[in-house]
């Protein structure tokens, strides 16, 4: 049994990660929405109407994007998309300008008479999307869609599909990884072991995980002070000095809900050091362990 006591709530045009390990029935539980499987007991209800009571109906409002995609290599972007409407029915007279339209909200307007063979992951992802978005649905349902893309890429789905959901279309994604899904989700659950251990916003997730920032100044100065001044500020949870710099870690829910800059150290910190009398040498990013606080989250919740 992949699933068991599966329950949550996505609202109208949020976009909802589904995070866990891989084997925990993240692609169970999307093709089960999607009405590709049908659930032993239980409803999914989408839109108001019970799905598999209403498959075609769902259907008609949803669009699918597979983790594999099986795109046909031997034909143009336009191509493909054409010949997609045509399959699910879009009048000749209204396809073109259909077609056009997802070309330029996929971003791929430039390489609509390229082979579909030719074009780097990326580019075939935000496809799929594209051809799941012809119609128009209301609910679209990605597997994966972030699997195996560099950062270049993923940072252009990520905008592609939050465009999608500002249009009032309700996003739903599934990933093993908390750190491709924080940036781009409103709204998350965490899947182990075929149970929903935990739903809510984006914001409820990360106050649970309360991911660390960690950064490693290199000061000329003296330390203590420093550091006295900074235990006052609320968001630094941790601080020590050693021979490599002063390191610092910062609660990355309460940086988030101060909408203070991602990838940078809070001004409020810098001008701390210049006021203590120190000098701030060099400044180093170390990478914040969102994956260890999600998995212990997921492990404490299921212990």
């Amino acid at each position: 049994q992949a699933l068991e006591d599966v329950s949550f709530y996505v609202p109208r045009g949020a976009i909802f990660g589904l995070v866990g390990p891989h084997g925990a029935g993240k692609t169970t539980c999307l093709s089960i929405l999607a009405t590709l499987q049908e659930p032993d007991s239980g409803l999914v209800v989408i839109n108001e109407r019970i799905t598999t009571q209403h498959i075609r109906d769902t259907r008609r409002i949803m669009g699918y994007v597979p983790e594999s995609l099986g795109l046909p290599r031997g034909l143009t972007v336009a191509e493909y998309l054409d010949y997609y409407a045509s399959c699910i029915g879009i009048d000749r007279l209204w396809r073109h300008r259909r077609v056009e339209q997802v070309l330029e909200q996929a971003g791929l307007a430039d390489q609509r008479g390229q082979m579909i063979g030719a074009l780097p992951p990326g580019a075939r992802r935000r496809l799929a999307v594209a051809s799941a978005l012809v119609h128009k649905p209301l609910v679209l349902i990605c597997d994966g869609p972030a699997s195996g893309l560099e950062p270049g890429a993923r940072l252009e789905l990520t905008r592609l599909l939050q465009t999608v959901a500002q249009n009032d279309t309700t996003v739903l994604v599934s990933s093993p990884s908390f750190r491709q899904m924080d940036h781009l989700c409103t709204h998350m659950g965490i899947l182990q072991r075929g149970r929903v251990l935990r739903t809510g916003t984006l914001d409820e997730i990360l106050k649970a995980v309360r991911p660390q920032k960690t950064w490693l100044l290199q000061i000329e100065g003296d330390p203590d002070k420093l550091t006295t001044a900074l235990s006052r500020l609320d968001y630094v949870t941790r601080m020590s000095v050693s021979s490599d710099g002063l390191r610092i870690a910062l609660d990355g829910f309460l940086l988030r809900q101060r909408e203070m800059p991602r990838g940078a150290l809070p001004d409020e910190i810098i001008s701390l050091v210049s006021e203590s009398g120190a000098s701030l040498k060099s400044v180093t990013e170390e990478n914040p362990d969102l994956e260890k606080a999600f998995m212990d989250l997921a492990e404490g919740v299921a212990g």
